[in-house]
């Protein structure tokens, strides 16, 4: 989030300071061209932190990451809010990586 509040302050400083220096700020192509390809850049890095992680842990990560989302519901209280029980997920989760595990065993064994 720091990241984040650091490269909004910068765009926002930015376009505030061309605003402040630049007098005919509206007739000036340059000006308006920098300031709106900065507060662009500013929107799209923050969109892209604020998504990277989810979603990295999503793909790559995706068990321990699931885990570490039930904890954190857990703690907050979130799964009594909204009636959802991480434990069966949970069960399910481990219920598929038995299978999943069992049949890559089955079918090594099979190709021996």
């Amino acid at each position: 989030m720091l990241v984040i509040c650091t490269i909004i302050t910068t765009a926002l400083t930015y376009q505030t300071v061309i605003h402040h220096v630049v007098r005919n700020y509206l007739v000036i192509r340059w000006a308006r061209v920098t300031s709106t390809m900065m507060e662009l850049t500013a929107c799209q890095l923050s969109l892209m932190i604020l998504l990277f992680t989810p979603c990295f842990n999503c793909m790559f990560n995706r068990t321990r990451y699931q885990k570490q989302w039930y904890e954190k519901m857990r703690s907050d209280g979130m799964t009594a809010r909204y009636g959802f029980d991480t434990e069966t997920f949970s069960q399910q989760l481990r219920q598929q990586e038995h299978q999943q595990l069992s049949s890559t065993l089955v079918s090594n064994t099979s190709s021996v």
